[in-house]
Order: C-alpha cells, then sequence, then structure tokens
C-alpha cells in the first residue's frame, strides 16, 4: 500500500550533489492522474517486492522524478549535468519511458572506488536499471537529436529513488 505525503523540497547536500546540492529545490507537483494511474502502482508495487527481497527490507520513502531530456539540432540534452554522482538514497532505479528520435543517453554504472562495472543504453519501454546508491556512483551521457528534420527529439525516464524508513 502506498500513502501519498505531503508535498516538499528536494534537497541533496552539496557532498552529494556538487552541482546542485545544497539547496532546496522545487518542483511542480506530480499531476494526480499520474499519482492515481494503475500501470504506476504496478510499477512501484513491483520495484518494491525485488527491492524488499533483495534488501530484507520492506518500508520505503519513494520519490518519484520524471524527466523529458530534450535535444534540439546542434544542442544535446544533458540528463545528468553533475556528471558521475549519487543520489544519497539507498536505491535509485532508471525507467525508460520512451525515447523519440534521439541518440545516446548510455547509463554507466561504477563502484565505490570509480572503477566502471558497466554500461547500457535503455532503448524500449520498461527497461530499467536498478543501483545501490550508497555503493555505486551512476552517470548518464549525453542524448543527441537522431534526425534533425523531424520536429523533437527527447528522452523520457522516470527515476525512482527509494529510502528506508
Amino acid at each position: 500500500m502506498f500513502r501519498l505525503l505531503p508535498r516538499a523540497p528536494y534537497e541533496q547536500s552539496k557532498a552529494v550533489n556538487h552541482l546542485n546540492g545544497g539547496f532546496k529545490r522545487y518542483f511542480e507537483p506530480l499531476e494526480q492522474s499520474f499519482i492515481d494511474h494503475p500501470v504506476l502502482n504496478k510499477i512501484l508495487t513491483g520495484f518494491c517486492r525485488i527491492l524488499s527481497e533483495a534488501t530484507r527490507h520492506d518500508r520505503w520513502n519513494i520519490k518519484l522524478h520524471p524527466y523529458r531530456i530534450v535535444a534540439r539540432d546542434g544542442v544535446n540534452g544533458e540528463p545528468a549535468p553533475e556528471g558521475l554522482h549519487q543520489d544519497g538514497v539507498d536505491i535509485i532505479v532508471s525507467y525508460m519511458i520512451g525515447r523519440v528520435n534521439v541518440t545516446g543517453g548510455v547509463s554507466t554504472v561504477k563502484d565505490a572506488s570509480k572503477q566502471f562495472l558497466g554500461d547500457v543504453e535503455m532503448n524500449l519501454p520498461n527497461d530499467f536499471l536498478i543501483c545501490n546508491d550508497r555503493t555505486r556512483f551512476h552517470d548518464v551521457s549525453a542524448v543527441a537529436i537522431e534526425n534533425p528534420k523531424m520536429p523533437f527529439a527527447y528522452r523520457d525516464v522516470l527515476v525512482i529513488a527509494f529510502e528506508k524508513i
């Protein structure tokens, strides 16, 4: 069962996010139709089940961050302008919603010593990457427009942050 918490600013320490940490960030609230959508409920229920079994922990504070990264002719979209980072949570999930007319967007994972562990380019809806944010670092490369003759180019990802409570 999920319970919607009151709206609050998003905060990260400067140590965790050197670019956007150290101050409160305010985002528009998610649309109620998104929050209530049965597919979102299934996605969250599935990840909670996986993570609870893997960690032997079953209470989570979940933060949802939908991101649309846009590329334009000659201007790349930057999904992670802070570069290689951690988010200051227990588990982070990048969940692919869709890509239109972009190349790139390769997710890279490194260990605590910042040694390369692997990378993946999520291309299809429902592709995902799960990362232990306490022991791993992650990054996402820029996306570039594939066909400049098309009117738009973007990459939609839902980042889901799980914190143990």
